[in-house]
């Protein structure tokens, strides 16, 4: 684990210094651009009642996630832009709310976010700092959804292993930077 951590600190400072060594390079119509970074996924969750046999008021929460990205960039003109970010699957952890709140992880899924943007970039494309705003989408596709021996004994005590599944889902995204 720590060696994980250690290989992707030093791939992020190498890609800031790249981005700092490009940073004076204009952004105008036409060019590609590509940086890396870090994105944190903190889902917002509006679980109904999980179905019977579980309790009523018996709910699910999913925590938050953080990964590396790769972002590319094309200028249409000087100040827009589109871009799309990819990166790893997200681990979310499926925890207890309402009822059961507190039990511990129910289980675990992954969700890979591929986003869209168009931005608006502000000054001059010369301009070192160009601040940006921006509007997109972005598809939610879960996958690999796998409860706990937890979420069978709370849910379904002495039944057959509980399932559960995420549901897909297109959603508007917002992007402010510099």
């Amino acid at each position: 684990m720590k060696n994980r951590l250690n290989t992707a600190v030093r791939v992020l400072a190498a890609a800031a210094a790249m981005a700092m060594a490009t940073g004076a390079s204009a952004q105008s119509a036409g060019t590609w651009m590509a940086k890396v970074g870090l994105n944190k996924i903190t889902p917002h969750v509006d679980s109904g009642d999980i179905s019977a046999p579980a309790l009523p008021g018996t709910k699910a929460d999913v925590k938050a996630d953080t990964k590396p990205i790769l972002t590319f960039a094309y200028m249409i003109t000087d100040n827009i832009s589109a871009e799309m970010i990819l990166g790893v699957p997200y681990k979310h952890d499926l925890v207890g709310d309402g009822s059961i709140k507190g039990t511990g992880k129910l289980g675990t899924a992954e969700a890979l976010p591929p986003t869209a943007f168009i931005q608006y970039r502000f000054f001059q494309p010369t301009t070192k700092i160009r601040p940006y705003v921006g509007a997109g989408l972005t598809y939610a596709y879960f996958q690999k959804e796998t409860g706990s021996g937890q979420m069978t004994a709370l849910l379904n005590p002495g039944g057959s292993p509980v399932t559960y599944r995420m549901d897909n889902k297109l959603a508007g995204s917002l992007v402010v930077g510099g």
